[in-house]
């Protein structure tokens, strides 16, 4: 994929067509961050998200700013993980992308639980599955309660178990 990518970047740049070329390293960037290679692929999202930036394109910047965040959460920092995913949702709630702004708050729902946050995980998971049920990505949707579901239990779980340890140190 990288030669693909590489050889699009070059014809994009060669044809003067910015957004063909963030979108080509947006490209080269999640190659790069499935390899866990991060340095590269924030380097490259980075580049992305100056171009996208500057042609006034907000959907690829948004998309940018995900991909950054997902290299953060990779390398497990999410305070700035979760700085760059809200940027990325208030672009697309604004420009009204609500596919992307959908995935987007599960991500965001993602990083929450992976935090033991798990109220916050389950808000961000049901505003994700109610506009999936608006647009019609029944599979997604489903998935998305899922996560909810199995939040809601794992937390019931645990109030019964703190119920239960309470009860026999009283005994």
């Amino acid at each position: 994929a990288i030669t693909f990518y590489s050889e699009c970047l070059q014809i994009q740049t060669d044809i003067g067509n910015k957004a063909g070329r963030a979108r080509a390293l947006r490209g080269l960037a999640e190659v790069h961050r499935a390899r866990n290679d991060y340095s590269q692929a924030m380097g490259f999202y980075s580049e992305s998200l100056q171009i996208s930036a500057d042609i006034g394109d907000k959907t690829q910047r948004a998309t940018a700013l995900r991909g950054m965040a997902d290299v953060h959460l990779a390398r497990k920092d999410y305070s700035q993980a979760m700085n760059l995913l809200f940027e990325s949702l208030e672009t697309f709630t604004a420009i009204g992308v609500r596919d992307e702004r959908a995935s987007t708050l599960q991500r965001i729902a993602d990083t929450h639980r992976n935090q033991g946050d798990h109220n916050s995980a389950i808000q961000h998971y049901e505003q994700a599955a109610e506009i999936f049920k608006q647009i019609g990505r029944t599979h997604d949707e489903g998935g998305a309660l899922e996560q909810a579901a199995n939040l809601r239990r794992l937390i019931e779980q645990q109030g019964a178990a703190e119920g239960y340890v309470t009860r026999t140190s009283q005994d």
